[in-house]
């Protein structure tokens, strides 16, 4: 039988195209690895500091090299007491931070829920710490440093002043970080990574 001349042609469906996938934004991949990486970083500091014991030994230590020439009494010593009790409590503050830092980058790379709710907790928590000491190192740390470099004699002045230096840079140190869990907070809880990772 034949086809209709006049009968209308059929028109075939369209295929059909699957959705999109959606692309992870690419900085959950980069401050995921810097999370990791900067967890890794302060593990490493940490393990450095239970090494060393006491601080205030490690930094006796120092003093006592050859070439140092320094005397200090039990004085001076006391003024380091004041910086050793509060070691303990920093350097637990610094692990729970350095948890949180670690959770939330291997988050941030699986995109699991989650991470956005870890790498919050880990912002809050090191600008918080960052903030205790800073106050620590105005009110108590630098003080006790200055009130013990005062007791040391038989040091040479130049190399006094390099060490006060570089206790002081160590103790505001946190300062020039301070800028990495800002940038985290705020490009992570931009809407593209919220969409992307399914939270509100």
């Amino acid at each position: 039988m034949s086809a209709d001349p006049y009968a209308s042609p059929e028109t075939s469906a369209a295929p059909s195209t699957p959705p999109p996938i959606a692309q992870k934004p690419s900085r959950l991949i980069v401050f995921g690895i810097l999370h990791i990486v900067g967890a890794v970083i302060g593990f490493g500091g940490l393990i450095v500091n239970f090494a060393q014991g006491d601080p205030k030994d490690a930094f006796v230590k120092v003093l006592e090299q050859p070439g140092m020439n320094a005397t200090f009494n039990q004085e001076a010593l006391n003024a380091l007491d004041r910086i050793v009790k509060y070691n303990q409590p920093l350097v637990i503050g610094s692990f729970i931070v350095a948890v949180f830092l670690l959770l939330s980058g291997i988050g941030l790379l699986k995109s699991t829920t989650w991470s956005l709710t870890f790498s919050n907790i880990y912002s809050a928590l090191s600008l918080i710490l960052k903030a205790i000491i800073l106050v620590l190192a105005v009110v108590v740390l630098l003080p006790a440093y200055n009130e013990f470099f005062d007791l040391v004699t038989g040091m040479e002045p130049s190399k006094q002043e390099k060490i006060r230096i570089m206790m002081i840079g160590g103790l505001f140190f946190p300062l020039i970080i301070v800028i990495y869990p800002i940038l985290s907070c705020i490009l992570l809880n931009k809407k593209i990574v919220k969409d992307h990772l399914g939270v509100s």
